[in-house]
């Protein structure tokens, strides 16, 4: 009987093994339990795509349904927050909230207020979970703001809230003067795994599934993911499949071929579009940047440039924002994705001109 490849290698799809997130969940967890007085209660998820800011909200979801409370799933990038929060709030109040006559909108407040009065008298609570929320409509996300502020901070009512956002949020939503509740949340800023998480996240599945991976083959899987989730899942996937018997063992070739389909892959889904959203000085930047074998230092990129320091300073401080590059250090970079850096290099891309 073949065995079931355990991968998932699924945007938002939830893995055999949600490694290295433990500390998030047992805030949330312990946020339920204290109620609205708990930091945690209001809380917001950062990081950049692929590092399982969606997969750590249906857990949170999981976890609150466990324990008999009601929820509410919401993305923002929708571009209909306000009728879908009403939509799917509104269907536990109805029998207890006349609805408004149908030229007057019902107001946000009101409806969460019962929501969460209802769910109060079951000895729970409602949640409330948005995700994407670097993408939301500022009108549309004010109004609700004021009402968890107002019925989870001052009048204590069992309302949560999880949102989860790229970095850039801090430059869209958070920059906003008037998204105070935002500014306030909690923080969970997700990282990549270390390398024990990593090395849990690979071969706890393979075990688990009936299958082996052998030691020099699961060393080079965990430093070629680095830590990012999305890329474990890629190269835990795409080795398994290759490997022509799993449960006699993947090999260094298997995982080897599995790296290759896998950056593959982050190119077309990750790479790519996140250079498209780039303006021309960005790119320019990020060729500049391409020049160095590991770690770029921001005064030879502004000489490659031809720029001066605070030029070059206010677009790494965006495509940090991004989540393009990280920061290396006082005045140092590198790209978020290594292979990025290839990808630059390719001769089709080398003709690119620089500002």
């Amino acid at each position: 009987m073949s065995l079931t490849n355990p991968f998932v290698p699924t945007y938002g799809a939830t893995p055999p093994l949600l490694a290295g997130r433990n500390r998030v969940i047992t805030r949330f967890e312990s946020a339920l339990q204290h109620g609205p007085t708990h930091p945690d209660y209001t809380l917001l998820l950062t990081g950049r795509q692929g590092y399982g800011k969606t997969v750590l909200l249906n857990s949170v979801e999981a976890i609150a349904r466990d324990n008999g409370w009601s929820v509410v799933s919401l993305s923002a990038s929708s571009g209909r927050f306000r009728s879908e929060l009403l939509s799917g709030v509104g269907g536990s109040v109805a029998e207890r909230q006349p609805s408004p006559p149908a030229s007057i909108p019902p107001l946000i407040r009101t409806v969460l207020t019962a929501a969460a009065d209802h769910m109060a008298e079951q000895g729970a609570g409602l949640l409330v979970t948005v995700d994407e929320l670097q993408a939301v409509d500022p009108m549309e996300m004010r109004e609700f703001a004021n009402a968890i502020q107002h019925i989870t901070r001052r009048e204590l009512r069992p309302l949560a809230f999880v949102g989860a956002a790229l970095p850039e949020v801090e430059d869209t939503l958070l920059a906003d003067p008037g998204m105070t509740f935002f500014q306030r949340c909690a923080r969970a800023p997700l990282s990549a795994l270390s390398k024990d998480d990593t090395h849990l996240a690979i071969e706890y599945p393979i075990r688990n599934s009936g299958g082996h991976i052998d030691a020099d083959a699961l060393a080079a899987a965990v430093e070629h993911t680095a830590g990012f989730p999305f890329m474990v899942q890629l190269v835990g996937f795409h080795s398994w499949d290759i490997c022509v018997d799993p449960a006699a063992g993947i090999a260094l070739k298997d995982v080897e071929a599995g790296v290759v389909e896998s950056l593959e892959v982050l190119v077309e889904q990750i790479i790519q579009p996140l250079w498209k959203a780039l303006s021309p000085v960005d790119k320019a930047f990020l060729f500049a940047m391409a020049q160095d074998d590991t770690v770029s230092h921001i005064a030879d990129i502004a000489d490659r440039l031809g720029r001066d320091g605070n030029y070059v300073n206010y677009y790494r401080a965006r495509l940090i924002q991004t989540g393009v590059v990280v920061p290396e250090g006082r005045g140092r970079l590198c790209f978020a994705h290594p292979v990025m850096r290839t990808w630059l290099l390719h001769p089709s891309r080398r003709d690119y001109p620089h500002p």
